[in-house]
């Protein structure tokens, strides 16, 4: 007896544990037409289905079925932003080699991102057959357009700022001023070109296609001015004739890579001048083992001169002390290395600092 009730309540168990499973919240009956229907750009709105796996968290399921139909809106207006799509990274250099420009290419397409406002759920549908969650979603053309506006107005705003100032920097012989001021606004440019072309997809009566374009062609003129009018002249003094070559030919291409002249001789009175001093000192002797190791460390300075003879301040670069050391068994040798040492380390903190006071537009 006992036995037959033991048994009777485990079975009463086993039923209770199999029948609280996870809840999936499926709504009742056959999915309905409009999570088949295809959705697309209409006079007043753009509607999409989006779709999701179903889990037992609903809201979550929602939220990824959501954003799947924002996507899906999104590529509606990809293969536009593409055929529109303007290499602003390549023509803010104007000097790219043909790999360069490629890796440009890609990484602008990489950055093309449509940002779907205010989208709003409609209608919603948990689908036990094809384990499932849809969602129909409804964004207001009017209202995406004006919120875009927005955006768009104030970008374009900065880039008027900043080509206006350019132009005045130009007039006061300081290009470097006018570069960084150029720098920022193709950023702006190519921040804000996706939303251009959405925008005038949107709104075929919008002129802010037409108004960046302008804007562009501005700044393009503007930064070839300054790259073909204002050479780059090093001046940089070094005992070494081959650490000297070696280093001029480490600038040479770093600047010719951003689109700028590089004089290889004579002078120019409206030159972008790079002074400054590549030195060693010998800093100890070392006894290892049965040999003389020599140790010389490498110092100098580079400071850079706007055509006006300003100092760019943010760009100079300082070695002194014992910092950076090279060693060998020879005098001469041990010269040698620590003098490349100073060409290839002044070398690399000066393209830093212009990376950084000038940072390639998409960065």
């Amino acid at each position: 007896m006992k036995q037959r009730i033991l048994l009777l309540s485990l079975s009463a168990l086993l039923a209770s544990v199999v029948s609280c499973g996870p809840n999936y919240h499926w709504d009742e009956g056959p999915s309905p037409d409009w999570t088949r229907e295809i959705k697309g750009i209409r006079a007043r709105q753009i509607s999409m289905v989006g779709m999701a796996p179903a889990t037992p968290d609903v809201q979550r399921d929602v939220e990824l079925a959501t954003r799947d139909a924002q996507a899906r809106i999104a590529k509606l207006f990809y293969s536009e932003i593409s055929s529109r799509s303007v290499d602003w990274q390549v023509a803010s250099v104007g000097g790219l080699a043909d790999e360069e420009r490629n890796v440009a290419q890609q990484t602008i397409e990489v950055y093309s991102e449509v940002k779907v406002d205010d989208i709003n759920v409609q209608v919603s549908f948990r689908d036990e057959e094809t384990k499932s969650q849809y969602v129909g979603v409804t964004v207001n053309r009017v209202a995406w357009a004006n919120k875009l506006a927005d955006r768009i107005n104030a970008s374009l705003g900065e880039i008027e700022k900043r080509t206006l100032r350019a132009s005045g920097e130009l007039k006061k012989k300081q290009a470097l001023s006018a570069y960084k001021d150029l720098m920022e606004a193709y950023q702006f440019g190519f921040e804000i070109e996706t939303d251009v072309i959405v925008m005038d997809l949107l709104d075929a009566s919008s002129e802010v296609a037409a108004k960046l374009t302008a804007y562009k062609d501005a700044l393009d003129e503007l930064r070839a001015k300054v790259q073909k009018t204002y050479p780059i002249k090093l001046g940089v003094f070094c005992a070494d004739e081959r650490v000297s070559k070696s280093f001029n030919g480490n600038l040479t291409e770093f600047f010719k890579g951003r689109g700028f002249r590089v004089l290889e001789k004579g002078f120019d009175p409206k030159a972008i001048v790079i002074r400054g001093e590549m030195e060693q000192h010998m800093v100890n002797w070392e006894k290892v083992a049965n040999r003389t190791e020599y140790i010389h460390a490498a110092n100098g300075s580079l400071k850079v001169l706007e055509p006006s003879g300003k100092e760019v301040n943010h760009l100079s670069v300082q070695l002194s002390g014992d910092g950076y050391t090279e060693r060998a068994t020879n005098k001469e040798e041990a010269k040698l290395k620590a003098l490349q040492l100073a060409a290839d380390t002044l070398a690399a903190k000066l393209r830093s600092n212009f990376r950084r006071i000038y940072p390639p537009v998409g960065d």
